[in-house]
């Protein structure tokens, strides 16, 4: 009887344990997919664009969107200034 006892124990505290840890990570999650998706509202000085594969005269799609980004930017009047950076 009381071996019986002591495994249900250990069973609702393993349930605990499980269900504080899936809600942390859940939690976790959602603060990472919020802060990802914030906007910076304010203006910078300069704006680094890090280089990325050129397929001779040409960027890799991840530096063409990097430059696309950077361009909306300065269009913008967000940034000053545009600096770019060997890949």
């Amino acid at each position: 009887m009381k071996r019986q006892s002591i495994q249900i124990r250990l069973k609702q505290v393993a349930s605990i344990v499980i269900v504080l840890f899936v809600t942390g990570f859940l939690t976790l999650a959602y603060d990472i997919f919020q802060f990802g998706n914030q906007q910076a509202q304010g203006t910078a000085d300069a704006a680094v664009v890090l280089g990325a594969a050129a397929w001779g005269n040409k960027p890799s799609p991840v530096y063409r969107e990097r430059i696309n980004e950077a361009l909306r930017l300065y269009k913008e009047g967000r940034v000053k200034r545009l600096i770019f950076t060997g890949g």
